[in-house]
């Protein structure tokens, strides 16, 4: 971490200067263990110090001045002896003995010394809230003084701080104010050509990189820049964090002394971890490209290499400087970067070595808070990305840690430190960790002994109880399981669902970017819960739907049948939740996640609302052996089918389908619907009869997982399609309704549009994606039906225009026809307008970048949101949003995060409905399918209804040989009505 300390150790009157100022250049928040380091908000390293030139500083002498010299002496030897807590204590008595009014600039700048020595010491026990508000108090007082150079650097501490408390923008703020908003809105774009360059010029004044400059300050500004870096590294920024952190290493260039080479080593060390994030990125990319089939699996295999490779190499930089330096722990950091790479990349031979040159350096480093954090991390395994099983969680299978006894002897010591430093956090997570060995060799009696003193001390720590007490509740309800003690685990399993459901916006908002860290922290937790729940309940095979629904069979164990209902309709709700909690991860902890005051399962069984009558909820949860599927039917309990399948299985099954509605090469032939029939008769036949029987007319999925990026509507039995038969729509979640508002009438017909199209063909990072022109056809065939409707067609299609227009009018429906991407990451989300890049200057003359402009997911949530119609619109012009329609649009077939997008549309934009397409279809048909739905909307349909007959009326013309290509890909996400 980038950081500075101020240590006052000789503070008598009569002294003219400070013999020594240190200053604590590096803190590392920790990344290597996925289920461990998401919920750590203060797990950072201590690096050694480096002296500062200080001005004379002259202490006045009032009356009471010898008490607090003497407290402040006794603060700085309790704190060089790692008594972090005895250090505070008598810091805090020396600055009793100032007022704060007190104007005197000598008693101003006492007070601020000692703030700044309580900031370090809270920030060492683990209390970065406590240390913020101190490097705040200590900036405010040196701002007065306008002591500048102080100011610069104080700011450093202060954004370091925001960075550990899950708070990057706020860090960025103070660093280099502002962040200029293409930063903001664009993803990592490392290798492409629409790139942000970093400079010096977009910060502020007032901000710490400029402070320094301005001072010429130079070892601030590398500081400064270090943690800037950092912090564009906590964002996924690579592009920038390498830009920035590279600048600070040419900065170290200019001079040749031991503060310089020291700083090398910590910038090396920080590229070291960009590197090996990107490596990581690129190996989950790898992984999602293989099973969609792209062919771009091999080019993101090499990427991933190239990145590991170049992280390797930074951290030997950093290893070997640190050598030379005779740095026993910033070689050890150096070497706990290294064994991350090579235990992802698959080299677990290799990082065992590294493992055991790590562990006997321990004995060099001084008895603090950063061993014990590099004791405990030694104890952990990386999972090989390059051939990562993201189906099953880490933890719950100990892949996470390293069996040996070296492992065992490691705890220990790391327990005994954090005793000895008293730390609780430490403490209580050494003794989780020591339970989870002895849980993963099989020892239960110990792991709880372990676990149970874990959980008692996080439990009396507000803090801890906040971002770790969950873990060892689920540890515990591991361990009953693995026992047999179904209640006991359950129990378990309840307590720490209910701290999740309370704390997960804080945990996500620490790092989201990649799936296989959620799948480790998070979604085991309620996926585990959720089976054992299930697995009490009884199943059904497809003949058995009918007799499982029998009034007098729902009558004969009403007690028993309620107790069905309670564990599937608890199971639902856990996964409901973890499927909340998804959509947050995915777009972060700025996803306002509204919540209906009534469950869509409970509405739906209940039967009292006019619209649901007719309606059916089929659920799907997959675990990694086996995945349910449990249908909702009015006023009856919920019936339960298991697919027998290992979740790579379904997922090589559910892929394979995607991929062969996309494939369009052999529409002659006819559609191969052996894939097709297949999922029917796991999905669906198994509650036919009873679909039957009810009476059903619509079909409402809560999809789980790869089951989101496939169309329910192309599910074959044999003679007809799903949405022959039913009219279909997704819910994002049980939780997120799909109800209309009650302000809202039932099917009110639509009245206008605001329609955006794109015919023509754009580029996007150099290259072309292909003319849209049936696009004109199909927009201004929605004018003619909604002649109110405003369009922006082509180079009209701008964001200025769209902000325009909707800060005019108020818009009903949204419907944007252009080509688009739904990817993993949410800032790789985007639509593409006919607006283009500004001018891009050439060698000889000025020409116009062929670069067509993106609009982000994120954007068009903030533009939605900003909108205000005028004063004098009527009633209908105020409505709400009813529908987003988005034709043109893609997800990835492998990746089941993509789809997320398509869900949290409705969410951010605020929207009731999202009409979507899972992949770029046929423009013609697209205009036709369009023009069928509104036509049929217009006429008094429901939305799904009118969907289900805009893609019968494509599927039966025979221009599109009968090929659900070009029907199935539109989905209807949220309210059917």
């Amino acid at each position: 971490m980038w950081s500075y300390q101020s240590i006052f150790k000789d503070y008598e009157s009569v002294f003219d200067t400070i013999i020594v100022l240190c200053i604590d250049v590096q803190m590392r928040f920790f990344r290597a263990a996925r289920s461990f380091r998401l919920f750590i908000l203060a797990i950072f390293t201590v690096a050694c110090c480096l002296c500062w030139p200080r001005s004379p500083l002259t202490i006045r002498t009032p009356a009471y001045a010898n008490e607090a010299t003497q407290q402040v002496q006794q603060g700085v030897s309790a704190y060089e002896s790692n008594q972090y807590i005895e250090a505070i204590a008598h810091w805090k008595a020396a600055l009793s003995h100032y007022s704060e009014s007190e104007s005197q600039p000598e008693a101003q700048r006492d007070r601020a010394i000692i703030s700044e020595n309580l900031a370090l010491a809270h920030r060492q026990i683990g209390a970065p809230s406590k240390a913020l508000a101190h490097w705040q108090s200590a900036t405010a007082t040196y701002t007065a003084l306008q002591d500048w150079p102080k100011v610069g650097r104080l700011l450093t501490e202060q954004a370091q701080t925001y960075r550990q408390l899950g708070q990057p923008y706020q860090a960025i703020g103070l660093l280099c104010t502002p962040i200029s908003q293409s930063f903001q809105a664009n993803t990592s774009q490392a290798n492409t050509s629409q790139a942000n360059q970093y400079s010096t010029e977009d910060c502020a004044s007032e901000s710490s990189v400029s402070l320094a400059q301005r001072t010429g300050d130079r070892p601030a500004e590398i500081a400064a820049l270090g943690s800037l870096g950092e912090t564009y590294r906590a964002i996924q920024r690579y592009d920038l964090a390498r830009q920035v952190l590279q600048a600070g290493l040419t900065l170290t260039a200019t001079a040749n002394s031991p503060e310089n080479t020291y700083q090398q080593a910590l910038l090396h060390n920080s590229l070291g971890h960009v590197f090996k994030e990107q490596a990581a990125l690129s190996y989950q990319q790898a992984i999602t490209a293989q099973r969609g089939l792209t062919g771009s699996e091999r080019r993101l295999r090499a990427a991933a290499q190239a990145a590991a490779d170049i992280s390797i190499a930074q951290f030997t930089r950093s290893q070997t400087i640190a050598q030379q330096l005779g740095d026993a722990t910033l070689e050890s950091k150096a070497l706990l970067g290294q064994l991350t790479v090579t235990f992802q990349s698959g080299q677990i031979e290799s990082a065992l070595a590294i493992r055991n040159q790590a562990i006997a350096l321990l004995s060099q480093l001084p008895p603090n808070q950063e061993k014990v954090h590099l004791t405990l991390q030694l104890t952990k395994q990386q999972r090989a990305l390059a051939t990562a099983d993201t189906s099953r969680a880490s933890r719950s299978q100990c892949s996470d840690i390293v069996l040996d006894s070296a492992t065992e002897q490691l705890l220990q010591q790391g327990h005994q430190l954090a005793q000895t430093l008293k730390n609780n956090r430490l403490t209580a997570f050494s003794q989780g960790e020591i339970g989870h060995y002895y849980e993963c060799l099989g020892d239960y009696e110990n792991a709880l002994e372990w676990t149970q003193q874990a959980r008692l001390a996080a439990s009396s720590d507000r803090v801890l109880a906040l971002d770790t007490l969950y873990l060892w509740q689920w540890q515990a309800g591991r361990i009953y399981s693995a026992q047999g003690e179904t209640d006991r685990s359950i129990e378990f399993y309840k307590k720490a669902v209910d701290n999740l459901d309370r704390v997960r916006a804080e945990i996500l908002s620490s790092d989201r970017n990649l799936q296989f860290d959620f799948r480790d922290a998070v979604s085991p937790v309620y996926r585990e819960l959720a089976e054992i729940q299930l697995a009490s309940v009884p199943a059904i095979e497809a003949a058995e739907s009918i007799a499982f629904l029998d009034p007098k069979k729902q009558m004969d164990n009403p007690t028993e049948k309620q107790t069905e209902r309670n564990q599937i309709k608890a199971a639902l709700g856990n996964i409901d939740s973890l499927q909340l909690a998804e959509l947050q991860n995915y777009f972060g902890s700025d996803c306002l996640v509204p919540v209906a005051s009534q469950r869509l399962d409970d509405l739906l069984s209940a039967n009292n609302h006019e619209a649901t009558s007719a309606a059916a909820l089929i659920s799907t949860v997959i675990f990694p052996d086996k995945t349910a599927v449990i249908l909702t039917l009015p006023d009856q309990t919920p019936l339960l089918h298991w697919i027998a399948l290992p979740e790579n299985t379904l997922r090589e099954s559910v892929i394979a389908f995607r991929n062969s509605l996309e494939d369009t090469a052999n529409e002659l032939e006819g559609f191969d619907t052996t894939q097709s029939q297949q999922l029917y008769q796991q999905i669906i036949a198994p509650f036919q009869t009873a679909l039957t029987a009810h009476s059903i007319q619509t079909l409402v999925f809560v999809n789980d997982g790869i089951l989101r990026n496939i169309p329910m509507s192309a599910l074959y039995d044999g003679d007809h399609y799903l949405v022959e038969q039913y009219a279909l729509a997704l819910a994002p979640s049980l939780q997120q309704s799909a109800i209309s508002s009650t302000t809202r009438q039932t099917n009110t017909k639509p009245s206008r549009a605001l329609l955006l199209g794109l015919s023509q063909n754009p580029t996007v990072n150099g290259q072309s994606l292909g003319a849209l022109p049936a696009v004109k056809r199909e927009v201004e065939e929605v004018l003619s039906i909604l002649p109110a409707s405003d369009l922006l067609l082509n180079e009209a299609f701008t964001k200025d225009n769209l902000e325009g227009n909707l800060s005019d009018r108020a818009y009903p429906i949204i419907h944007i026809a252009t080509h688009g991407k739904f990817e993993s990451a949410p800032n790789s989300t985007f639509l593409v307008t006919g607006d283009k890049e500004a001018d891009t200057p050439d060698d000889s003359a000025n020409r116009t970048s062929t670069e067509n402009k993106l609009l982000r997911l994120k954007e068009l949530d903030a533009l939605i949101r900003a909108g205000t119609p005028d004063e004098t619109a009527n009633t209908a012009q105020q409505q709400l949003l009813d529908l987003i329609v988005l034709s043109a649009c893609q997800t990835a077939s492998g990746d089941e995060r993509s789809t997320l997008g398509l869900a949290g549309v409705t969410i951010r934009a605020g929207a009731d409905t999202a009409l979507a397409s899972l992949w770029s279809v046929d423009d013609e048909s697209t205009a036709d399918l369009i023009t069928y739905f509104y036509q049929k909307w217009t006429n008094g349909l429901s939305k799904a209804n009118a969907l289900k007959q805009a893609q019968i009326a494509v599927m039966k013309d025979p221009r599109y040989f009968q090929h659900p290509a070009y029907w199935s890909a539109f989905m209807l996400v949220g309210d059917w009505q």
